[in-house]
């Protein structure tokens, strides 16, 4: 649940999104986003059409047997190899682009804003899903030296040495070609649960994940967005949401 509520929450920003809208994902790993979309689309008569980029054959290949056992051939999305900061698409062409917990993988996230501004259309949106916080990657360098309790576990060089965001950052990214709609912290509490569950789970090491009753975490999930008001408190948030708009 602590996963999903904020996955849907910024899928409804582009629910937003005309008929036949074109939407690129950047970085589209397993694909779970990009089918939720396909599907909700489908279901309000958008039949969007979806580009699912990764920079790695291999996750594409994955992501493709997935939309190919969901949904029939003619609702396919586009497969697309590319990296993020070389788009191979013409100026102004697409709707929207999203990604989750991606931008920090870039080398030049300047660089990709601005491509990303390049290839969307005015108005066009730009959503950043899941980035982590300042809070989120000090908690992660605590635990460098105890290697099953590093919440990231070698899987990316950015994983292991990036330094997280403040607001002010996406303020800094955005503001030449984009209009700031939404920025929305997510997990205080939440973060704090799901790390210490993911502990237990590599320390014993137990054959699968723990979960929480759905009414706990529906109770904690309603902490957190009192807490996410408060000041200073706020602060503490793990992850960023960032919905932005082509000027």
């Amino acid at each position: 649940l602590r996963n999903k509520h904020y996955h849907a929450y910024f899928k409804k920003w582009l629910m937003t999104l005309p008929p036949q809208a074109i939407i690129l994902e950047v970085g589209a790993g397993c694909g779970d986003d990009l089918l939720e979309l396909a599907n909700a689309g489908k279901q309000q008569s958008k039949n969007f059409h979806l580009i699912a980029s990764d920079i790695s054959l291999e996750s594409l290949k994955l992501t493709a047997k997935k939309f190919f056992r969901a949904l029939p051939a003619g609702e396919q999305p586009l497969y697309l190899v590319a990296d993020g900061q070389h788009l191979p698409f013409a100026d102004n062409s697409l709707d929207a682009i999203f990604m989750v917990a991606c931008l920090h993988h870039f080398e030049n996230p300047v660089a990709a804003v601005a491509e990303f501004a390049r290839v969307l259309k005015a108005d066009g949106q730009l959503i950043f899903a899941m980035e982590p916080s300042w809070w989120m990657m000090f908690s992660t360098k605590l635990f460098a030296g105890f290697n099953r309790l590093r919440i990231h576990q070698g899987a990316s060089a950015a994983d292991e040495s990036h330094y997280g965001y403040f607001k002010k950052d996406f303020f800094a990214l955005s503001k030449k070609d984009f209009t700031v709609i939404k920025i929305k912290r997510v997990w205080i509490l939440q973060g704090f649960v799901h790390y210490a569950l993911e502990a237990c789970y590599r320390v014993f090491k137990l054959k699968k994940r723990l979960k929480l009753p759905r009414r706990i975490e529906y109770f904690i999930l309603f902490l957190d967005e009192i807490l996410l008001k408060l000041p200073l408190i706020n602060l503490f948030n793990w992850h960023w949401i960032v919905i932005l708009k082509k000027k």
